[in-house]
């Protein structure tokens, strides 16, 4: 069971990365299309910057994320995946707020920027207690991300991928 979890959250998190390289590569080719070439730079630029915290909230975004509690299952990054399956943690959002616990529990507000990233939108509070190693590398993996901004996509079975540009991958599920 536990293997076959690890293999579904393995195939989830190569789905979603593929899923947002789609998608980037989809703008970019409409956007060839119109022969705006400049405008595609500009915009490719832009989603591979860090300077998401910067751009304002889309005004009266539809938010898929309100409402559910997510669970981090894994953290990918170039080298390793680490399965978190069987740690306890929750992630919930509100219209504006978000709030949980990996190790320590945090809070603060959010933004989604371009309709496809979440970003903090302000400081993000946290508690500070020591945990397992790997637990604390996925808090501060995920929450300086957020400061920088997280592009996120679902797959199917009510899995949601966290992607951002250092190519890191957070796995979620719902709760």
């Amino acid at each position: 069971m536990q293997k076959t979890l690890k293999v579904l959250i393995w195939i989830a998190a190569i789905l979603a990365v593929i899923a947002v390289i789609l998608s980037i590569w989809s703008v970019v080719q409409s956007k060839k299309i119109n022969n705006q070439e400049a405008q595609v730079e500009q915009i490719v630029n832009q989603v591979l910057s860090t300077d998401l915290a910067n751009k304002p909230a889309d005004e009266n975004p539809v938010n898929p994320l309100i409402g559910t509690t997510w669970q981090i299952v894994s953290l990918t990054n170039s080298q390793d995946v680490l399965d978190l399956s069987s740690y306890d943690n929750s992630i919930q959002f509100s219209d504006q707020e978000i709030s949980g616990r990996i190790c320590n529990s945090f809070s603060g507000n959010y933004k989604i920027v371009d309709g496809i990233h979440i970003v903090a939108d302000g400081p993000i509070t946290r508690t500070e207690m020591a945990c397992d190693n790997d637990l604390m590398d996925v808090e501060n993996a995920f929450l300086s991300g957020l400061e920088r901004g997280w592009g996120y996509s679902f797959g199917e079975n009510d899995v949601l991928a966290l992607v951002n540009t250092e190519g890191w991958v957070i796995g979620l599920m719902k709760k």
